[in-house]
């Protein structure tokens, strides 16, 4: 009887363990498939965007360059107009916050970079406040001068997923790593409904597309305001989540009509009367 008891209980340790490497070989097989679909089908609408941020000349007197040079991600919507994380909320130049931002001027001497190193022009066009997007439209000139056309991302669909599903991330490397396309994996830890209705899920600061194991695309890493007031700093708190791309397709469509600026983001007159505000205070 004891044999049989440790027959019996070996075949179920063995068939557990049998079952668990299964699994993982599925998984990792879906996840290695997803990971060469995205890369093929949709790196070519991942750029990196370039500018110049202006910061409180004072700062000089400490031995600090106070005109930045900045370098984030962005993605091809259509045939000539990009969306990137605006410049003052991505949290890669502390001097921006507190006060130390010129207040004068905004980004400016826009760049798109391409992963063939070929390096366009570009005009500012519309921010969005609470998805913290600035949109851009490369100059004509600069497409026909270096022959290129853009590959825009097809974002008129959200694929499904729920708490607990695994996705994708679509990003490049640094400029210094050739720009290689890199698709890293992401767990969608909740479901958020209310004030908006999108995802949580530990993604990181840049604007990236997140796709389904499949390659289907579910929306955007990016950041919303919740209204919160931070402790420290004299701005609206922003938490990153993934948003659907049927919530931000309005705003995408209203970017695409917009008639470009100027190379230089001037502030509106509500941001210039919030940042006073935030001065005084």
């Amino acid at each position: 009887m004891k044999k049989l008891v440790v027959i019996i209980a070996t075949v179920v340790a063995v068939s557990g363990i049998a079952a668990h490497a299964v699994t993982r070989f599925v998984v990792n097989q879906e996840f290695k498939n997803g990971v060469k679909k995205v890369i093929k089908d949709y790196s070519a609408s991942i750029v990196a965007v370039k500018y110049t941020v202006s910061g409180n000349p004072q700062l000089a007197q400490f031995g600090i360059n106070p005109n930045q040079n900045v370098s984030s991600a962005g993605i091809v919507i259509s045939d000539d107009v990009i969306v990137t994380r605006s410049p003052d909320n991505t949290g890669q130049m502390a001097f921006m916050m507190q006060g130390q931002r010129d207040q004068q001027s905004g980004p400016k001497n826009y760049k798109v970079l391409l992963s063939d190193g070929k390096l366009l022009d570009a005009d500012f066009l519309i921010k969005d406040k609470d998805f913290s997007l600035t949109f851009l439209k490369v100059k004509k000139e600069s497409l026909q001068k270096e022959q290129v056309k853009l590959t825009p991302l097809n974002y008129t669909t959200s694929a499904k997923a729920e708490a607990g599903d695994f996705a994708l991330a679509l990003r490049r490397m640094s400029e210094n790593l050739g720009s290689a396309p890199s698709a890293s994996l992401v767990i969608i830890e909740s479901e958020i409904t209310k004030p908006i209705k999108a995802y949580g899920a530990m993604i990181g600061w840049e604007l990236a597309p997140i796709f389904d194991l499949t390659g289907a695309l579910i929306g955007f890493a990016t950041t919303y305001q919740t209204g919160e007031t931070g402790v420290q700093l004299s701005v609206q708190s922003f938490q990153t989540l993934l948003v659907p791309s049927e919530t931000l397709k309005p705003i995408f469509e209203k970017a695409k009509e917009a008639t470009p600026q100027s190379n230089v983001e001037e502030e509106t007159e509500e941001e210039e009367e919030e940042n006073v505000e935030e001065e005084e205070d």
